[in-house]
């Protein structure tokens, strides 16, 4: 869905997932006061968007995660109904 989302943007639809991941995770939010690119407190344009590039870079770790670890999930709680009331 994010992808997706970035392919129809129309300033992200010529970037690469890598660049977007780079320019937005690393140099924008690490370095945002000394570019022209800035990021403010903006939900809709610029938090979102920061929000769903950890997302993604969440997935692609847990992704490599269990992928070399195939039994990690033996670790972790998957059973919802511990968490009623919670979600």
């Amino acid at each position: 869905m994010i992808i997706g989302e970035w392919a129809n943007h129309k300033f992200l639809n010529t970037k690469s997932i890598g660049q977007i991941i780079y320019d937005t995770g690393r140099n924008r939010v690490a370095h945002g006061n000394r570019t022209n690119h800035r990021m403010t407190y903006d939900y809709q344009g610029n938090y979102m968007h920061i929000n769903n590039v950890n997302v993604l870079l969440e997935l692609i770790a847990r992704y490599v995660i269990e992928t070399l670890n195939p039994s990690v999930y033996k670790l972790t709680e998957c059973a919802t109904k511990y968490y009623h009331g919670y979600m």
